[in-house]
């Protein structure tokens, strides 16, 4: 019997959907300010996305002219997704010089050296049990990345578990929690609807969502060789059942 379709093997129209809720984008707007502030100091910077999917945060935030639009620099995307980088390809911004790898990013290397390393919704991606995908993925990051190299993570962190029902209930907290919030300040419709109930559904069950606990990621920065230089929760407020869980923009660079 075939498997139900899910959000990243419908169509990436649907994705963009998703991903350009209101929440998303604010999201990504703290992560493009944290780019920013390093492009000040790098503007021919070199930046590695490690899970760029259609390269929205390219496309909606990196390129805009108050960011990194009018400045030099080269843009390199790494993606398993095949339909999702044809998508980020054909809706480039014109005339700006990047490079996209349909790759495995635990494992692939550009031959590049970057001073930024963007991960937003990325680390998640990537399997901790049993071989400890995470710390790999991580280090091949750091790999890629020049000496004082800036992080930059927009993760999302779901309740501490131990066990199969805990780990559902996480995944549907953390999920419930954000319907309703969305809801709050804009119209849910059916496409984005699909879309977040789709993402409980993978995160309760742990099927290509591979949330963890901030504690975990923590942990998994440290075995990789890198340390946390500013951490801001994003969402939600008031806390979930653990304090830590929910939406973090994080910085680090090599220890």
């Amino acid at each position: 019997m075939p498997n139900p379709p899910d959000i990243y093997s419908t169509s990436p129209e649907v994705y963009e959907e998703y991903i350009s809720a209101m929440i998303e984008q604010r999201n990504f707007k703290a992560v493009a300010d944290k780019v920013l502030q390093e492009l000040v100091e790098k503007p021919a910077a070199r930046i590695l996305d490690m899970c760029i999917g259609t390269a929205n945060f390219e496309r909606k935030w990196l390129y805009r002219p108050d960011y990194g639009g009018n400045l030099d620099i080269f843009v390199s995307g790494i993606d398993t997704n095949k339909e999702f980088l044809r998508y980020a390809a054909q809706h480039w911004p014109r005339g700006k010089p990047h490079a996209l790898y349909n790759e495995d990013a635990v494992t692939f290397n550009t031959g590049l050296e970057h001073d930024i390393l963007v991960m937003t919704s990325a680390y998640h991606h990537i399997e901790d049990r049993p071989d400890d995908k995470k710390v790999d993925f991580l280090k091949n990051a750091k790999n890629q990345a020049a000496s004082n190299a800036l992080f930059v993570f927009y993760e999302k962190f779901v309740s501490l578990f131990s066990n199969l029902q805990e780990q559902i209930a996480s995944g549907n907290e953390f999920y419930a929690r954000r319907i309703h919030d969305i809801s709050i300040e804009q119209e849910i419709n059916p496409t984005l609807r699909w879309a977040l109930y789709n993402e409980m559904q993978l995160t309760a069950f742990r099927d290509q969502e591979y949330k963890v606990s901030f504690e975990q990621f923590e942990q998994d920065l440290k075995d990789a060789g890198l340390k946390i230089t500013s951490k801001k929760k994003l969402w939600p407020s008031p806390p979930l059942s653990h304090m830590m869980a929910g939406d973090w923009v994080v910085t680090a660079r090599k220890a």
